[in-house]
């Protein structure tokens, strides 16, 4: 009789609502919600605040699910962020790169032990969600099998990249 070995559970979840994280200096977190900010140079102490914070919420929801002994990881990361717009003036001045920093920021330490190791990034934003009504930031970290992407990536560029690659190539 062999034994099969239990599948361990690599990948988590996060989600918040109300919340954008955002290295831009319209509104930004502070604890509580969103907060206009005036002087410029309180939003680099928020931004870290929030940060913080996040990497707070990846810890508890680690713990949470007894992934200690994984993460941080040294191995390769998928990490997939989606934020939620309420409102259409947000959903247009939010930067997408600027959202995925503040997080990829956060989780340094905590999730992995250096940015290198992500080697999938998908960061997207929604508005008006029928099924979501309200911000909402949503979070998932899996760790990536070195050699392997992500079906959504293999789907949408890997291929069209590989063939591109090709004709020019050939071109030569």
């Amino acid at each position: 009789m062999s034994k099969k070995k239990k599948k361990v559970q690599c990948k988590f979840d996060l989600g918040f609502l109300g919340l954008t994280p955002s290295t831009q200096p319209d509104y930004v977190w502070d604890k509580t919600a969103k907060v206009p900010v005036v002087e410029r140079k309180k939003l680099s102490k928020l931004n870290k605040e929030f940060q913080e914070f996040l990497a707070d919420m990846a810890r508890d929801r680690i713990k949470d699910l007894n992934l200690e002994e994984i993460y941080p990881t040294d191995e390769p990361i998928y990490i997939y962020i989606v934020q939620h717009f309420v409102s259409e003036k947000k959903y247009k001045s939010r930067d997408l790169d600027n959202i995925a920093r503040t997080i990829l920021n956060s989780f340094g330490g905590v999730v992995y032990k250096s940015d290198v190791q992500v080697k999938t990034l998908l960061v997207a934003k929604r508005l008006k969600d029928k099924k979501i009504k309200d911000n909402f930031l949503y979070i998932v970290v899996e760790k990536q099998k070195i050699g392997t992407d992500v079906s959504v990536v293999r789907w949408a560029g890997i291929q069209s990249a590989y063939e591109h690659y090709i004709k020019l190539k050939k071109s030569l």
